[in-house]
């Protein structure tokens, strides 16, 4: 992901995922391809992922990762 030199951004991809890993290589790969060329981010929202989605999309090169995780008494509840 490239940056332009006055630090602006020309595109924000906003990626959600849950338990994703079978396919977050081939979503993230074709993301990163489409906005190689222009200044852009991707942030990625992990919604209490128990595989490993997070781990795969840091692999890729993502660094703006939100990762929401199971609280005790919600996974009490499920």
């Amino acid at each position: 992901m490239k940056m332009s030199q006055k630090g602006s951004t020309e595109a924000s991809v906003i990626v959600c995922a849950h338990n994703e890993e079978k396919y977050v290589r081939k979503c993230l790969s074709s993301i990163l391809n489409a906005v190689s060329k222009i200044d852009s981010e991707i942030v990625f929202v992990a919604d209490r992922c128990t595989d490993n989605t997070v781990e795969m999309a840091r692999k890729l090169g993502v660094t703006n990762v939100i990762e929401k995780k199971w609280k005790k008494m919600e996974k009490q509840l499920c």
